[in-house]
């Protein structure tokens, strides 16, 4: 039932706006040649201003994406500098002889590697990043597997 709803609903808003469209065009026409009345013309300037939102909300949104993507990234990039000190810290331990520590430290490495297994797959599988930063994060990916096996 909620599918029918969700394709009724598409298929309006697409309807409305192919609508829009069309008396935006009739009447820009009818305004060059001269025959249009002062409602049309209201009209057409609030679907220009309506317009204008869309697509300066569709560019914001462009940007935001890209800005996110980018934080991704570099969230990343940090998290996994983050594990690499964890398991050298770990390995450090090794040679004090102190169990509880090691512990703790590979409880912390099990973490944040699913961590950033999970979001970098994620973000390699939506192809949220440009294709030097999916190169990056797949050698990431691979050395994080690497790092959360190895003691």
């Amino acid at each position: 039932m909620t599918n029918k709803k969700g394709i009724f609903r598409k298929f309006g808003l697409g309807l409305c706006y192919i609508f829009s469209c069309i008396w935006l065009i009739y009447t820009s026409i009818k305004f060059l040649l001269g025959k249009v009345s002062i409602e049309e013309t209201i009209g057409i300037m609030i679907c220009i201003c309506v317009f204008g939102y869309l697509l300066m909300k569709t560019i914001f949104i462009k940007i935001e994406n890209k800005y996110l993507d980018c934080k991704i990234y570099n969230n990343l990039m940090y998290l996994f500098k983050y594990l690499q000190n964890l398991h050298s810290m770990r390995y450090k331990l090794y040679f004090t002889g102190n169990r509880k520590e090691i512990e703790k430290y590979s409880i912390l490495i099990e973490q944040y590697g699913n961590n950033i297994l999970d979001v970098g797959n994620l973000a390699i599988s939506e192809k949220w990043l440009t294709s030097k930063q999916q190169e990056d994060i797949e050698n990431i990916l691979m050395q994080t597997k690497k790092l959360m096996t190895t003691d």
